[in-house]
C-alpha cells in the first residue's frame, strides 16, 4: 500500500506545470500574434497619413479652383499665348509647404463676336505632393467661358 500512495506521488509531481516545449510553443505563437498587430499598426498609420495628404491636396485643389473662377475672364492668369491645342502652364508663386500647384490652359480656336477672346478656356488645375520617395497628384479639368452680355 505504501508503494502505491509513492507512485501516486510522482505521478502528481510529474504532471504539475508546463513543460520547455510547451512554454516554448506558447512564447512563439504570442508573439507571432503581436508582430501582426503591430504590423497592422503600422499599416494604419500609413494610411491615415497617405488620407489626411489627400484630403489637404483636394482642398488646396478645390480652393486654387475657385481662386481661378473667381478671376476676370482675361486675367493674366488666364492667358494662353500659344498655339492651340498646347497647354500653358502656370505654377502658384506659393504654395503650402510640401506641395506643388499648377494649371495649365488652352484656349479654344472659337473667338468672341468681335473676334478678339476665345469663347472658352480649358484649364487642368492639379496639385502635387511627395510621400517618400513617391509623387502623388490630384487633378481637377473644367472649362471657362466668356460671359456673353446681350
Amino acid at each position: 500500500m505504501s508503494n502505491l500512495k509513492n507512485n501516486n506521488i510522482i505521478n502528481i509531481k510529474s504532471n504539475i506545470g508546463f513543460s520547455l516545449i510547451e512554454v516554448l510553443i506558447a512564447i512563439s505563437l504570442v508573439s507571432t500574434g503581436l508582430l501582426a498587430v503591430a504590423n497592422m499598426q503600422i499599416t494604419s498609420l500609413k494610411v491615415s497619413s497617405n488620407s489626411s495628404n489627400i484630403t489637404k491636396s483636394t482642398t488646396i485643389l478645390q480652393d486654387t479652383v475657385e481662386h481661378l473662377m473667381s478671376l476676370p475672364y482675361t486675367d493674366d492668369l488666364l492667358v494662353d499665348n500659344s498655339e492651340p491645342g498646347i497647354f500653358e502652364t502656370y505654377f502658384h508663386p506659393s504654395p503650402p509647404f510640401g506641395y506643388i500647384i499648377k494649371w495649365e490652359i488652352d484656349a479654344s480656336e472659337e473667338l468672341d463676336t468681335a473676334g478678339v477672346l476665345p469663347v472658352k478656356k480649358y484649364l487642368n488645375v492639379t496639385t502635387q505632393w511627395s510621400s517618400g520617395q513617391e509623387m502623388h497628384s490630384i487633378s481637377f479639368p473644367l472649362v471657362l467661358t466668356k460671359k456673353v452680355l446681350r
